[in-house]
């Protein structure tokens, strides 16, 4: 409402009603910057990558197994002390066999092989272990005594 006073002095009231609508203000243009493309002097070159070498896995060593020959055993030959293939053999592997396959030490035996002159003489199937032994037992004949 408006109060009004004429110059009369006297006041007058008076309503008015005003629309207003608002419309959006637009900012002013400004036109977009323009940047010149940067220029290096002298020219950069881009930086090298790395050296990457390929990938290789790692390689594991797995040793041959020795061949397993079914059913075949050995046996140590004593007298030559070598081993030798023997199906009822104690060793199932050769170089468990030569390990353990030592030559016989033959103990010489002897005979009393000339009991008239009392001599001892080595023999494989001698009755003696020692040549003491032997000595002891094989004597010289006694001459015949005259009569």
């Amino acid at each position: 409402m408006v109060t009004v006073t004429d110059s009369k002095g006297q006041s007058k009231s008076a309503s008015c009603y005003v629309n207003v609508t608002s419309t959006p203000v637009q900012p002013p243009y400004t036109p977009p910057t323009y940047y010149p493309p940067v220029t290096y002097y002298p020219p950069v070159t881009p930086p090298e990558q790395p050296y990457n070498p390929p990938y290789y896995p790692p390689v594991t060593y797995t040793p041959p197994t020795p061949p397993v020959t079914q059913g075949m055993r050995f046996s140590c030959n004593t007298t030559l002390g070598q081993c030798i293939e023997d199906s009822g053999g104690p060793y199932s592997f050769l170089s468990l066999c030569n390990a353990n396959c030592q030559p016989r030490q033959i103990t010489p035996r002897y005979s009393c092989a000339n009991a008239v002159a009392g001599q001892c003489v080595q023999d494989a199937n001698g009755a003696y272990t020692d040549l003491t032994s032997c000595q002891s037992v094989c004597k010289p004949a006694l001459p015949p005594t005259p009569k």
